[in-house]
């Protein structure tokens, strides 16, 4: 009798055990969506540099096979993040410094790219990605060619393929192989300079991949509003701070449209991080690695802060899915709104270092494309949904000759182009 009873309780341990370890290292996914729990998740007071990099490398391993990545973003060295930004700063100090010089690199881009294009026109995100790959790679990266001149045949398989590639890096395969062999050759051909970039996809993937988003994106919402036009045009005129952040009577601003662009549409929707589980930080990371190898999920725990969800969340009201550039005039914004906006380009130390950058970068290159656009030669026909990296399922920049001119376009102003698509 009291072996049996000793045999059932041993039975009960085993389970309860087994229970708890199952649940204990599950692969669950942590979602924060607070502001204090975003903040202690991205930047815990008690790690260095070290320990957030190798935070980060760990969540994107799948860019290193897939994407063929070997900068900050993947890797744990704390000197080839401070090479790399060190090297990012550098060449945005140039086009930041000269705005005017960036307007002007950026419409020769954009002639370049409707010359290119078929008589019926062209694809709305193939267009802007385009045009900012050129902007990209002789405006920031200095590459010593023409901007209207780089062979338009790389730029296709560029901009293609790496849109591809993020899709397939989740599981990389060998046609991800090849395509990503086929990129990588074709960048070498726009980008010559192999003492300055080893590897090209190191600084065109950050600098251009969520460029071309926010650019297509705000382009999307103010395409159809005059009035939102108008002060784009105004910032092409006279490309500088104080035109960007000035306001109307109606207290919208170009800067305003672009922040409300990257509200409902951020540069990273989700901001991931891989680290060590609950009582496993003291392992050595080569250790912690293989152990991961035998049992996955046991080792280390996967979480992001979502960006997406608190910056549509409750604090901006019952229409916080709705456009609405006047959320960000003087005076408006409150202080929890400012707060759920701050975490557009990350947190903490390892924060993008092109935050103050990219939004006029944003609206230079917009505003350049009202300006070739306004003619009337050519319109946004929008689709019915605003993508992100794909999703522009229906969007064209066409020829007037196809019958769409730039005073029928503006007959419906009110019309939003569609619903913002996650």
């Amino acid at each position: 009798m009291i072996s049996i009873l000793c045999i059932a309780l041993v039975a009960l341990i085993v389970s309860l055990f087994l229970r708890y370890f199952t649940a204990f290292f599950s692969s669950t996914v942590h979602a924060h969506r607070s502001v204090a729990s975003i903040r202690a998740f991205l930047h815990s007071p008690n790690k260095g540099i070290e320990e957030l990099l190798t935070e980060r490398a760990k969540a994107n391993e799948r860019l290193v096979e897939g994407m063929g990545l070997s900068n900050t973003f993947v890797s744990p060295d704390r000197t080839v993040h401070k090479a790399f930004t060190m090297q990012a700063r550098e060449l945005i100090k140039t086009p930041q410094a000269r705005w005017t010089d960036f307007r002007h690199l950026t419409t020769q881009a954009i002639h370049a790219e409707l010359a290119n294009s078929e008589s019926h026109g062209t694809l709305f995100d193939r267009f802007v990605q385009s045009v900012t790959l050129r902007v990209v790679l002789v405006g920031i990266m200095g590459v010593q060619t023409a901007v209207d001149s780089l062979d338009r045949e790389s730029i296709v398989v560029v901009v293609e393929g790496i849109t591809k590639l993020w899709s397939l890096s989740k599981k990389p395969s060998p046609a991800s192989r090849k395509l990503l062999v086929d990129v990588k050759h074709h960048l070498r051909r726009l980008v010559l300079d192999e003492d300055t970039f080893p590897n090209p996809l190191n600084f065109v993937v950050p600098a251009w991949e969520t460029l071309w988003r926010v650019v297509a994106t705000a382009i999307a919402y103010t395409h159809d509003n005059p009035r939102l036009e108008k002060l784009f045009l105004e910032v092409y005129v006279n490309p500088k701070e104080e035109v960007f952040r000035a306001e109307g009577k109606d207290g919208v601003s170009v800067k305003g449209v672009v922040d409300e662009t990257m509200r409902l549409h951020p540069p990273s929707r989700h901001i991931s991080r891989v680290r060590p589980r609950l009582g496993w930080s003291w392992v050595p990371g080569a250790l912690l690695n293989v152990m991961e190898k035998l049992w996955p999920g046991t080792q280390f725990q996967r979480g992001y802060a979502d960006v997406e969800e608190i910056q549509r969340s409750s604090v901006w009201g019952e229409d916080a899915h709705v456009f609405d550039p006047a959320r960000h005039s003087t005076g408006r914004l409150w202080e929890g709104q400012a707060e759920t906006m701050s975490f557009s380009f990350g947190y903490g130390p390892l924060r993008c270092i092109a935050a103050s950058w990219a939004p006029m970068a944003v609206a230079v290159i917009s505003a350049s494309i009202f300006d070739c656009l306004e003619g009337g030669e050519y319109a946004v026909v929008p689709g019915p949904n605003i993508g992100a990296r794909e999703g522009w399922r229906g969007w064209r920049i066409e020829s007037s000759s196809c019958g769409r001119s730039r005073s029928k376009k503006s007959e419906n102003t009110s019309k939003t182009p569609g619903k913002p698509s996650a």
